[in-house]
Parts: structure tokens; sequence; C-alpha cells
């Protein structure tokens, strides 16, 4: 389902690097995708770096075969990688700029990388929450619905005793 979000993260220089993604922009997916598969800025770069995307899964790497039209299971279809658009990764010089530019996109949800935490803002809200808080609301009111991505976040929020 086309539920937009923008994917951020804050740099050193306190800029920030963001992408456009296209479907699944709630928390229990693409919220949970960037939990529990996106969880360190060395990650955040790699993706941020392909630019926009359809669809974010697990892996950014291209199998043999992987393409817009065929997309591998598992594998994040990129706009520009994967269809030949000219859409690379946008920097913003604050995080007001890039919810404006959220905004514009007419995302429902934005996600920031700060420092090694995500964040996440509603497109009906003014608030930013941890990700992790999220996902455990999420997770209560889901109970045995199957979303992917929000059962291995609810595991690694276990383990980790959050």
């Amino acid at each position: 389902m086309a539920i937009r979000s923008f994917i951020g993260k804050v740099n050193p220089d306190n800029t920030i690097t963001a992408i456009y993604c296209h479907y699944d922009g709630y928390p229990e997916g693409v919220g949970a995708m960037l939990h529990y598969y996106y969880y360190d800025s060395d990650i955040v770069n790699a993706l941020l770096a392909g630019g926009d995307i359809s669809q974010l899964e697990p892996c950014i790497e291209r199998p043999d075969g992987h393409s817009f039209k065929t997309p591998v299971p598992g594998h994040t279809v990129f706009y520009m990688r994967d269809r030949g658009d000219d859409s690379p990764a946008s920097t913003y010089s604050s995080i007001e700029a890039f919810k404006d530019a959220a905004h514009q996109v007419s995302a429902e949800y934005a996600y920031l990388m700060m420092g090694e935490t995500w964040m996440v803002l509603s497109r009906f809200s003014n608030e930013w929450e941890p990700l992790e808080n999220v996902l455990r609301v999420c997770a209560s009111r889901i109970g045995n619905l199957k979303v992917p991505g929000l059962a291995e976040a609810a595991k690694l929020l276990d383990s980790i005793g959050a």
C-alpha cells in the first residue's frame, strides 16, 4: 500500500541526508525494517547512498535478475539503480527543513536516525518519538497479526530487554 515515508539521518555537521520511500511507510512496515535491519550508521549510509526507493526490504544488494519490474523478494527496490531514475538522496540544513520536505512529498511518516536511535514523526503529530516505543505499542495492538518485519523487531526488543 502506498503509505509514503521519508527516511533520514543526522550527519556530524547537523545536516540531514534523506530519501523518499513510496510503499509501506507505516511503523509496522518501514519502521520495523529500519529498526531491525538498518540499526547502525554504516548500514543507513549505504541505504541513503542508493537514493529514493519504491520498497524498503532487509537487503540493499542487487542480486542477479533484480529490477524495478522484477524485484527479488527481500531486496530493496531503488528508483535510480533499478529503474534508471535520477533520484539521489537530498541534504537538508535542519530538522525543520527535513520535516517540510517530508510534508511536500505527502509522507505520512518521517524516520530520522539521530545518533544510533531511530525516531519517528507521524504527519498527525508534531512530536518525535523513539521508534522502539512506537513499535512496542504497535506490537501490543496487533497481537498475532503477521506484519513483515514486526515479529523480528519484537523479538529483538525482547532480546535486549527493551
